[in-house]
């Protein structure tokens, strides 16, 4: 249940910010940025499904996407990152192409929760790309990642 809130909200909020942004969001949006190590325009090409606990109650949803621009983080022309859901959750690969903010640990990329996908929409990239200017290259920890 707590998932199909998630997404739900998640639809919602990009439904918001694809045509003009709020100040609060836009805030929310750099603070996501600030809080994570990676973040790119991205282009769903597949979605696949792996049980991970013993009751088959969780899965592992694993994305595929082409990297169309990174922001933050290691360049790369493909990624695979994965969310944690209970089973059930259905996750489909969305046309349009979008920004991800994600977390990484031990070379994975994973999906640090709900605010992490924002919509395709010039005055967001226009602040992520703004935001990204001042930040400090050497950060090692992220708090949305822990």
């Amino acid at each position: 249940m707590k998932v199909l809130i998630f997404v739900l909200t998640l639809f919602n909020l990009s439904a918001c910010m694809a045509n003009n942004p709020s100040l609060s969001e836009i805030s929310y949006l750099k603070s996501a940025i600030v809080n994570t190590p990676y973040s790119a325009l991205i282009k769903q090409t597949e979605v696949n499904v792996e049980v991970v606990s013993d009751d088959d109650s969780i899965v592992r949803i694993i994305i595929s996407a082409e990297v169309i621009e990174t922001f933050r983080g290691d360049e790369q022309e493909f990624l695979q990152y994965e969310m944690i859901v209970e089973k059930g959750e259905r996750v489909d690969v969305e046309s349009e192409s979008m920004v991800v903010i994600l977390c990484k640990q031990g070379g994975r990329y994973f999906w640090p929760g709900t605010g992490a996908m924002f919509s395709n929409n010039k005055i967001i990239i226009e602040n992520i790309r703004n935001t990204v200017k001042t930040l400090d290259l050497r950060q090692v920890e992220f708090d949305d990642c822990e």
